[in-house]
């Protein structure tokens, strides 16, 4: 544990109480080693900057999800997580859990599921979806026939962001988002709070152009 504090900077004091999580976690038959729990207690401490039951939760977490998928290593997933409280304002119990519940569906199948979580929070989060939200238009994705989910996001993501924040909302293909509605249900979407509660229809709309445009980038 001296190299942990080492690097976390903790004091005497602090260190018993990473060395208690340490023990509940071995106690709770998680980890390879003692060394191992060390390091993820330490890892994400540095990054969520968490104490007490939620740094335990959060080891917990990174621990279970590595142990139980192989491509979802403990920093990437530390990373992810940090910046999905960031953006969503989620727990990290509840983004490990959503983590988890996608790559039980598929979603890591091609060994981005990190990688694509951490890079596009910031712009579904802008749009105002929620944690779940996101998963769910990265499934749509795949279900249009996207091989990997950077094709979801790297492309269509961000044209329809655009799109969307400068009232384009008209302009194709962006139009198919809100057809129908009126230019005053527009410019309500534009000027809307920053975490809006968006019915079941406005997800699923936004899932299903999200979809077809990625089925439009697939090879």
């Amino acid at each position: 544990m001296l190299q942990i504090q080492a690097s976390t900077g903790q004091t005497e004091a602090q260190m018993k109480g990473m060395k208690d999580i340490a023990k509940n976690l071995y106690n709770a038959k998680l980890g390879e080693d003692w060394n191992d729990l060390a390091l993820v207690v330490g890892k994400a401490k540095n990054v969520l900057k968490q104490t007490g039951p939620e740094l335990e939760k959060s080891a917990r977490g990174a621990i279970v999800l590595r142990d139980t998928f192989e491509n979802l290593d403990v920093d990437e997933s530390i990373k992810t997580v940090d910046t999905m409280m960031k953006n969503f304002g989620v727990t990290s119990e509840q983004a490990y859990n959503l983590l988890a519940q996608g790559a039980q569906k598929g979603l890591d199948k091609s060994g981005e599921l990190l990688d694509s979580a951490n890079e596009y929070s910031a712009y579904f989060a802008k749009l105002g979806f929620s944690a779940e939200g996101m998963f769910d238009i990265f499934a749509a994705g795949l279900d249009a026939g996207a091989f990997n989910l950077d094709k979801v996001g790297i492309k269509p993501l961000p044209t329809i962001n655009r799109g969307i924040k400068r009232g384009g909302c008209n302009a194709n293909p962006n139009r198919r988002l809100f057809k129908g509605q009126s230019g005053a249900t527009h410019r309500s979407w534009n000027n809307r709070p920053k975490r809006p509660r968006h019915s079941y229809g406005r997800v699923k709309r936004y899932a299903d152009l999200l979809g077809k445009e990625t089925g439009r980038t697939v090879g």
